[in-house]
């Protein structure tokens, strides 16, 4: 299927906080439709929730401009499978830069995903 470009930045995004917590014993446990995979408001989110890729995780959509955790839905794991081969290469590259090395888990802790 073809998908805009911020459709496929979304996305990206759900790859990138979902290959930080299968590092996480907690969220590795979690099935891909179960892990918060997108913080941002109904506004930002928008184009993947209208085709359905993703939905707020409690099934209520924030008031305008509160932000709120997404997931994904069977749709958006599809999605997420089929842009796995684009994805990977952008995911390694950025793996590989030291910034973003330090910056991996301290974000990772930051916004939730170490719970323990």
């Amino acid at each position: 299927m073809k998908y805009s470009k911020r459709v496929k930045s979304l996305l990206f995004e759900a790859y990138r906080r979902n290959r930080m917590a299968q590092a996480d014993d907690y969220e590795s446990r979690k099935s891909m439709t179960e892990r918060w995979l997108g913080l941002g408001t109904e506004a930002a989110y928008r184009p993947v929730i209208e085709k359905g890729l993703m939905r707020f995780s409690y099934g209520e959509t924030p008031k305008p401009r509160w932000m709120g955790w997404l997931v994904l839905t069977d749709s958006g794991v599809a999605a997420l499978e089929e842009l796995r081969e684009e994805f990977e290469p952008v995911m390694e590259r950025l793996e590989s830069n030291p910034a973003y090395q330090g910056s991996y888990v301290a974000n990772y802790m930051t916004v939730g995903g170490i719970t323990s």
